[in-house]
């Protein structure tokens, strides 16, 4: 015999409401943090962008160019990778949801 609340809810069905509510705030983030990812690589094309301009300008430094672009293109690297991590936690999170409503009737 599971443990029920006020409402007759089991402890498994409340731990699955929990676990909605909470994705859905998370899927508001992720899609709010990947906004945000696209806003900040336009601004970081928009860098590479007068990049190009520099180094192809008479007497443009290559070395600085290159240093640069490492830079720019490290930021994109970091920037993808958080926004991967971030939905892979999310994945999971989904996963669970499905696997607990098709094992439970809820």
């Amino acid at each position: 015999y599971e443990e029920e609340d006020e409402l007759g809810r089991s402890q498994d069905q409340l731990a699955y409401e929990e676990l909605v509510t909470n994705i859905l705030e998370e899927e508001d983030d992720v899609v709010a943090c990947h906004r945000q990812q696209i806003e900040d690589n336009m601004a970081l094309v928009q860098e590479e962008m007068g990049l190009l301009t520099q180094v192809e300008m008479p007497g443009g430094s290559v070395e600085a160019y290159v240093v640069s672009l490492d830079k720019v293109l490290h930021r994109k690297i970091e920037a993808v990778k958080a926004l991967r991590e971030r939905l892979h936690g999310f994945q999971q999170r989904l996963k669970e949801e499905e696997t607990l409503s098709k094992t439970r009737r809820i």
